[in-house]
């Protein structure tokens, strides 16, 4: 039985859900999460929706996520039956979560990052799906659910942000075909992307400022990088959760192969790595050397260490993948 195939038979025989994702939620892991509440509620299933973030403003256009709660916020949840756990690579990144994996609890993992380790009870992995809300649209039309505009949205929400506006690499015919079935259920795109991209706070502008500020690039020009401490945060007033695409911004360098952000983290005591590929380089394979991971053109990792020791590592560590690929440009990257 194939994995889609399980997660459909745990979703018809079990009552009671609990669905969540991994920390610091975006696009694609609200909108799958939004997504897989609102099948479940067709199926006239019980299903809570706890993470341990709360949702960022700038998807709060999307519905039911008022019903998200954060962990620290929740009631204590004990007759569930299965953990939905949504476009999350390892049990680590669910973070506090993670305390509702219990003996005798069912967890159901839908994901699809190259690096997922395959932690549930039931896996559903998939790396040639463009989002996690391409998995979630499948299984609407696998269990021949109707799809409604609210579920329509928070699956192209979902797919939209994780394609980066449909200009990554995993962009494909599929997934414009896909897209352009969930907009006849009455989307408009142009004020949902206004929801996303234009409407910044100014304190995430001037932090935006601040970080291209510190914009480093390799002698060869392939490698690009930029910093936020946590000074910058204090200083501007912006969010952490509105850095949201401060790394694509040393990726339109022309020449570029690998763009890096790193950001400094008192709450993990380390520095969070994100990086960006294009030209064929697989930056999973710099992600998972440092313990993290993704997919092959977007990964990230937590590299403990001051701000210059991390920074220094890593870009060795980018340079060695970048000399490898050049030295062997056959090299398959998966």
């Amino acid at each position: 039985m194939s994995g889609l195939s399980k997660v459909i038979d745990v979703l018809r025989r079990y009552n009671r859900f609990l669905i969540t994702t991994h920390k610091d939620p975006e696009g694609d892991s609200l909108g799958s999460q939004l997504g897989l509440f609102g099948l479940l509620s067709q199926l006239g299933k019980a299903a809570y929706m706890v993470n341990e973030d709360p949702v960022p403003p700038t998807y709060r256009f999307l519905p039911w996520n008022e019903k998200i709660i954060t962990v620290d916020k929740s009631p204590i949840l004990r007759h569930i039956d299965v953990l939905l756990v949504v476009d999350c690579p390892n049990k680590e990144r669910i973070g506090k979560t993670a305390e509702y994996m219990v003996e005798g609890r069912l967890v159901v993992n839908i994901d699809h990052h190259i690096s997922n380790d395959g932690f549930g009870d039931v896996n559903w992995i998939d790396p040639e799906a463009s989002a996690a809300g391409e998995m979630i649209y499948r299984l609407f039309k696998k269990m021949k659910m109707s799809i409604n505009r609210e579920e329509a949205m928070c699956i192209y929400v979902a797919i939209l942000t994780d394609t980066g506006s449909f200009r990554y690499g995993n962009t494909s015919s599929r997934v414009h075909r896909i897209a352009s079935e969930l907009l006849r259920y009455g989307l408009n795109p142009q004020k949902i992307a206004s929801s996303i991209y234009e409407a910044k706070r100014p304190q995430a502008l001037k932090l935006l400022a601040m970080t291209l500020g510190t914009l480093n690039i390799s002698d060869d020009g392939k490698i690009a990088w930029v910093k936020i401490t946590n000074e910058m945060f204090r200083s501007t007033g912006a969010y952490s959760n509105e850095i949201e695409g401060f790394v694509d911004y040393p990726r339109l360098l022309g020449g570029v192969k690998v763009a890096l952000l790193f950001r400094e983290t008192s709450k993990e005591n380390g520095i969070k790595v994100s990086l960006r590929a294009k030209g064929g380089v697989n930056v999973n394979n710099i992600a998972s050397h440092f313990g993290g991971g993704g997919h092959q053109a977007a990964s990230g990792c937590l590299v403990k260490g001051p701000m210059n020791e991390v920074e220094r590592v890593v870009i060795e560590r980018v340079k060695k993948e970048l000399f490898d690929v050049k030295r062997y440009p056959e090299k398959k990257t998966t």
